[in-house]
C-alpha cells in the first residue's frame, strides 16, 4: 500500500504544535543477554558437542587397560532466513509533507528491525517448554528426558515440579545445577551466570540476589546468593509472565545454550519508482536463532 497525503492528511498543513516522528524506540539490545551473537557466513551453521571420557578404572598387572572413545552429541543445523520490509511514499506526498515524518522513514524501518530482533531471541524462551517446537533430541528446550547423544541417557534441566521463581525455587534448581552430571557420569563444573526473568517477577529476582539476609523470612540467616552473585536479565519480550530461567557457563567452553547468528546485517535502501511515482523504502536483514546445547540453561514455570 502506497502512502499518500489522503492516508496522513493532518502532515500538509501548517499549525501542528507537537508532531511526534518516528524513532528507534526499544530497550537497549537485550536480544544479546538472551543469545550468543555469532557471524555467520554460510546459508547454515552446524553446531556439534563432543564429550569426553568416563572415569580411569584400576588397571591390573599383566592386564590390558580398558579402553573408551570420544562420545558424539546431537548434531544441530541452524538456516539462515531473510526478513524483509518495503513501504513506499507517492511523489505527492514526499514534496507536500511538511513536518519532516517521511524523512524518518528509514528510522522506523530500523526500529521494527531492532524489534524483530528481539522478539527472535525471545521466542527460543517463550517456546521453551512447548513439544511443539523440539529440540533435535525431541525434547523442547527445558525437559526432564534430555539426552547428550543419540540414544544416550537422559538428564533434566528443570524442576521435578514446576514452580515461579523464588528464593526456594531458585535455590532447588540451584542445587540441581551444582550436582549436573556430564554423558559419562562425571562431575559438571557449571556457573550460574544469568538469571532470566519477566518484568513481572524482577523484583523477586532482585530480593533473591541483592538481598543481605534470606529474603521472605523473620530471621536473621545471611542469603547465601549475596555473596555469589548471578547477573539479573528482565526480558521484556518474555510473553508469559511466570517463566525464569538460568544461563551457565562451563570453565572455558565458549558455548552457550542459544544463539543468533547473523548471516547479513541491517541493509537500507531507497528507489523510485517510475511507474507508481511514489518513493520506496525498503529493509533486508538475514540470520537465524536456535539452540545449540540445552544442558547450559535450566528452567521452570
Amino acid at each position: 500500500m502506497t502512502q499518500t497525503r489522503s492516508t496522513l492528511p493532518e502532515y500538509f498543513e501548517k499549525g501542528l504544535d507537537n508532531v511526534f516522528s518516528i524513532g528507534v524506540n526499544q530497550y537497549e539490545g537485550e536480544y544479546k543477554q538472551l543469545a550468543k551473537v555469532t557471524t555467520s557466513s554460510k546459508a547454515s551453521e552446524n553446531y556439534n558437542n563432543v564429550h569426553g571420557f568416563g572415569l580411569i578404572s584400576e588397571k591390573p598387572e599383566n592386564v590390558q587397560a580398558e579402553s573408551d572413545v570420544l562420545k558424539v552429541g546431537h548434531r544441530r543445523t541452524i538456516v539462515n532466513k531473510t526478513y524483509s520490509l518495503t513501504t513506499s511514499v507517492s511523489q505527492e506526498a514526499v514534496d507536500d509533507e511538511l513536518y519532516g515524518v517521511i524523512k524518518d522513514i528509514p528510522l522506523g524501518l530500523s526500529e521494527s528491525l531492532n524489534h524483530t530482533l528481539e522478539v527472535h531471541a525471545a521466542s527460543a524462551y517463550n517456546n521453551a517448554f512447548d513439544a511443539a517446537f523440539a529440540d533435535v533430541d525431541g525434547q523442547p528446550l527445558i525437559s526432564a528426558t534430555h539426552t547428550f547423544a543419540p540414544g544416550g541417557a537422559t538428564y533434566s534441566n528443570t524442576l521435578g515440579v514446576d514452580a515461579d521463581c523464588s528464593f526456594t525455587s531458585f535455590d532447588a534448581l540451584s542445587v540441581q545445577i551444582a550436582n549436573a552430571q556430564d554423558i559419562n557420569g562425571k562431575r559438571r563444573v557449571l556457573k550460574k551466570s544469568k538469571l532470566i526473568v519477566s518484568p513481572t517477577f524482577e523484583r523477586v529476582a532482585k530480593e533473591i540476589m541483592d538481598s543481605s539476609l534470606k529474603p521472605g523470612t523473620n530471621n536473621n540467616d545471611i542469603n547465601v546468593f549475596n555473596s555469589n552473585k548471578t547477573d539479573i536479565v528482565v526480558s521484556h519480550y518474555l510473553t508469559t509472565p511466570d517463566y525464569w530461567f538460568i544461563v551457565c557457563s562451563e570453565g572455558m567452553r565458549d558455548t552457550a545454550p542459544i544463539v543468533c547468528q547473523k548471516r547479513e546485517g541491517q541493509r537500507m535502501r531507497r528507489w523510485y519508482d517510475e511507474h507508481a511515482q511514489a518513493e520506496k523504502f525498503g529493509i533486508t536483514f538475514r540470520n537465524a536463532v536456535g539452540i545449540t546445547d540445552p544442558s547450559l540453561i535450566y528452567g521452570s514455570r
